[in-house]
């Protein structure tokens, strides 16, 4: 998604290995627009999980109860909130911080230099979207909307073609897998884990999770 720590972290332990990578930043945020919804979600998590008025302000802003770290990150509350359309979206983190009494993220995405500064390092920069958003869920206009900012945000930080892309959330259809191809991008990555066993699915590149444990 193009953190900050990809730069500050990462990229150093790559380099001591010998190794490049590409990093999928989100258009928005790299250009100094809001914090994408979910870490917004997670930091409201982290804030207010285990207080005693925790559920009570999630019910007065109409998200559902989650009593535990598992269901806020994987359950019905973040696939309530993912179901929603930005605007609403916003409004209701917004509400719920209000009624948790804590302040919105800061941002820590990589801007516009930050991924030039990558770049000079050897790495390149994917396309992931304007604001993250699920584009099998997305109207053409919105799709086509995000994936023109994503190119553009290619374009401010010098990338060249082959232009790469990874599908937010892995989200995809045909139809968006199209319009990835007809806005310029030449690969881009699903979250399917599994074999890449033929080399002509170019726009359909699995990718295999590398966790902590």
């Amino acid at each position: 998604d193009g953190y900050a720590d990809t730069l500050e972290i990462a990229a150093p332990i790559c380099a001591r290995h010998g190794i490049v990578a590409t990093c999928f930043a989100s258009a928005g945020p790299a250009g100094g627009g809001s914090a994408l919804w979910f870490d917004v979600w997670y930091s409201l998590v982290h804030a207010g999980l285990g207080r005693y008025d925790w559920n009570t302000a999630l019910h007065s802003v109409g998200v559902p109860p989650a009593a535990d770290l598992a269901a806020c990150v994987h359950g019905s509350p973040k696939q309530w909130l993912a179901s929603l359309s930005p605007g609403p979206r916003e409004a209701i983190l917004v509400r719920l911080a209000d009624a948790l009494g804590v302040p919105l993220p800061t941002s820590h995405y990589l801007d516009v230099d930050g991924l030039r500064q990558l770049r000079h390092l050897g790495w390149r920069i994917g396309g992931h979207g304007v604001h993250h958003q699920r584009l099998g869920d997305c109207d053409a206009c919105t799709v086509t909307r995000e994936l023109r900012g994503s190119r553009q945000l290619l374009a401010d930080v010098g990338e060249r073609a082959p232009l790469l892309f990874a599908y937010p959330d892995g989200d995809r259809n045909e139809v968006v897998s199209q319009a990835v191809a007809s806005e310029g991008f030449a690969f881009a990555c699903t979250v399917h884990s599994a074999p890449l066993t033929d080399p002509g699915e170019r726009l359909t590149i699995p990718r295999v999770f590398c966790r902590g444990d």
